[in-house]
């Protein structure tokens, strides 16, 4: 059994699943084309009637993440419908592997270990596409693969909660969508679906939507703080209170993994803002660092100077009372208390002298100085260079390494990304597809896409349009797609062939006339051979003379312009009449030779005046011939053959068989009578008639 083959290119293995059955259905499917195993997705066009333009948004949607170059993002690259009306049908990478609804199905919940890598693997992609102002906007467990080699990615970024306007959704997806009010930062919705899934591993269960999220530790003791207040800071209802950006959530659950596989503690959450620090053990809660107090001086001293001297004096004029000296120690006491506060004062606010160094790669230069005057050091860029794989302005290098320990306020030297490098796109149109291929590999971009059609104005095999623009700046591996004419459309096939007989040996043809053209060639066919009759006629009609009485003709029309021509018309039959029809007579004859071609006259079985073929008052005969004839090689496949023989004892099928195209057929037959006609039948329908 052939295979289903979509849009002429792609060819089903296998059916993955049907989310809406008749809505939207996936496909593993292998392009034609290129040679390569392809995911499919075919919006129905009744499904996607009900989404005013449709093909347009998600065309945006993937062009819009064209750039995302992350491993974990399976990415889309074509949107194809032939015209509105149309399925519409996603191309996209395929992968190998279950869903993570599936394995969560099937074995949550997860050891944390497990769980937290799965969902830094989703952070990250979630990192590398918000760097570039790019939201998945309906991410759940259905949206990330798991292949057999520990691979995770994430697919539908921007397009699966365009789909979901069309496919119902079970109850659950709505598990994982924030409800935030109109205008809430879609970045931090993403949160809250990456928070959900993460619910879900480490409990078996979808979160309930609530005003206040349930602590995953109430249903899963095993998990540890740091885990819980992560999940829980990430499904705060307000998206004030959730993770202010991807990459802060990214660090608390590097955090978690690096004191998983140590054995650090995890008594910490980010709830309350207690984080160890990158490099450390253990803990340290507004670390605080002992520093030197220098000896009382200025002030202080003249202060105790002036202080003995009255002591003196009033030692010398008069004895001190009991009361006095209590008076005095208590001042010296207060004194040296205000300055023991101060000292401390200066030791409570001091700044470390020592600081660890964080890490700053892929993390923006905003957010690397933001992080400097947190933690008190400076930042110095050390170069910038074109990457492909860091999104413009981020750090992909620093100097010194993190966790190294520096001295408060010296710096740390940083290396920012550029983006890709910009090519400038050659501009393709009117040159060859062969010059076209040659342009693009010299400006080192790949080529696309490359389509055809008709054109009035430009030659075959130069290209009309293409996509990005000539001149534009591209980064590197974008590729260009272009169209390629095919030259002037020749005319449509001839329609509404007419053939009508209008004497025995006349037939009169008639036909519509074609779009595009400018004259037409009439063939007559002739046992599966086709003879021009006539060509360059203007009209469309034909008149075909000098033909044999009482005979079957099949015709065929051409509509041809300069480029060529439309190819054969459906055929037409035409059967012209007899010049003359007389009942037959017939007697009882004795048998005899004959001379007669070879024909022996015998005695039919019936004596009886039976047929209808005769033609004069002459015995019946019986007379043998063999009918031969040749299939048309046009349709392909088998038809039904049959031969009928009108004779003088009635009409009898003595053939019916099937047949291929262009096989000759052949078989003896026998008639009685001077006059024996022969009917040939293809598929029921009378093709050829004969009298002899």
């Amino acid at each position: 059994m052939a295979a289903e083959v979509i849009n002429t290119r792609y060819e089903i293995i296998e059916t993955i699943t049907a989310p809406g059955a008749r809505e939207i259905a996936s496909y593993k499917a292998r392009d034609i084309r290129e040679g390569r195993v392809v995911a499919l997705t075919v919006v129905r066009a009744s499904a996607a009637a009900a989404v005013p333009n449709l093909a347009a948004r998600l065309r945006e949607a993937i062009s819009g993440i064209s750039h995302l170059n992350a491993s974990g993002i399976s990415r889309i690259s074509s949107v194809e419908s032939a015209s509105p009306g149309d399925d519409i049908v996603l191309v996209g990478e395929y992968l190998r592997g279950i869903t993570l609804r599936e394995r969560i199905r099937r074995v949550a919940p997860f050891s944390q270990a497990v769980a937290t890598d799965i969902a830094i693997a989703i952070c990250e992609a979630l990192v590398a596409a918000h760097a570039l102002n790019i939201t998945h906007g309906h991410l759940t467990p259905d949206n990330v693969i798991l292949s057999p080699e520990g691979q995770i990615k994430i697919g539908g970024f921007q397009t699966a909660a365009i789909l979901s306007l069309i496919s119902p959704e079970p109850e659950t997806a709505s598990a994982y969508q924030a409800r935030d009010l109109p205008g809430a930062s879609a970045f931090s919705a993403d949160l809250y679906s990456l928070g959900a899934i993460l619910f879900e591993m480490l409990t078996g269960k979808a979160p309930e939507p609530a005003s206040a999220p349930v602590s995953p530790r109430s249903l899963n003791p095993a998990i540890p703080v740091a885990l819980d207040g992560v999940t829980l800071k990430a499904l705060q209802p307000s998206p004030n209170a959730r993770y202010a950006t991807a990459a802060k959530m990214l660090a608390d659950l590097q955090l978690i993994r690096e004191a998983l596989k140590s054995g650090k503690s995890l008594n910490w959450s980010p709830l309350d803002d207690k984080k160890p620090t990158p490099a450390g053990t253990g803990f340290s809660f507004a670390p605080r660092q002992a520093v030197a107090v220098a000896p009382a001086s200025g002030a202080l001293e003249e202060a105790a100077e002036e202080l003995d001297e009255e002591r003196m004096r009033k030692v010398e004029r008069e004895p001190a009372s009991a009361l006095d000296i209590a008076l005095k120690i208590l001042f010296v006491i207060v004194i040296l208390g205000v300055i023991g506060l101060v000292w401390s004062g200066r030791n409570f606010l001091a700044v470390p002298s020592d600081v660890s160094v964080p890490s700053l790669i892929g993390k923006t230069v905003d957010d690397a100085k933001r992080l400097a005057q947190q933690q008190n050091f400076a930042l110095v860029e050390g170069g910038s260079d074109f990457s492909t794989k860091w999104p413009e302005n981020q750090i992909y290098s620093q100097s010194p390494i993190a966790g190294s320990m520096i001295k408060a306020g010296k710096a740390v030297t940083y290396y920012r990304s550029k983006g890709p490098r910009l090519l400038t796109v050659p501009d393709l149109v009117g040159l060859t597809q062969e010059r076209a291929g040659r342009a693009l590999r010299e400006a080192s971009l790949p080529a696309g896409t490359v389509a055809e059609q008709f054109s009035e104005t430009v030659a075959a095999g130069v290209v009309i349009s293409q996509t990005p623009d000539a001149g534009s700046n591209a980064p590197r591996y974008t590729a260009v797609n272009y169209i390629v004419s095919k030259g002037k459309q020749p005319p449509d096939l001839v329609g509404n062939l007419q053939a009508n007989p209008t004497s025995p040996t006349t037939v009169d043809i008639t036909w519509n006339k074609s779009a595009r053209a400018t004259s037409y060639t009439v063939s007559r066919v002739d046992d599966g051979i086709v003879k021009v009759i006539a060509q360059g006629l203007p009209d469309a009609k034909y008149s075909d003379t000098n033909l044999t009485p009482d005979t079957s003709y099949s015709y065929i029309v051409d509509a041809v312009n300069s480029v060529g021509d439309s190819g054969p018309s459906e055929p037409a039959l035409a059967i012209t009449p007899p010049k003359v029809a007389t009942p037959p007579v017939m007697g009882n004859v004795d048998v005899a030779p004959s001379d007669n071609n070879g024909a022996t006259d015998v005695t039919p079985p019936d004596s009886a005046p039976t047929g209808t073929a005769g033609a004069d008052q002459s015995p019946a005969r019986m007379r043998q011939f063999t009918l031969a004839f040749r299939m048309p090689r046009h349709p392909r496949g088998s038809r039904h053959v049959q031969f009928e023989v009108q004779d003088a004892t009635g009409t009898t099928l003595v053939y019916d068989e099937m047949h291929n195209a262009g096989d000759r057929v052949s078989t003896p037959v026998t008639g009685f009578g001077n006059k024996i006609i022969f009917r040939i039948f293809l598929d029921g329908k009378l093709i050829k008639q004969q009298t002899l």
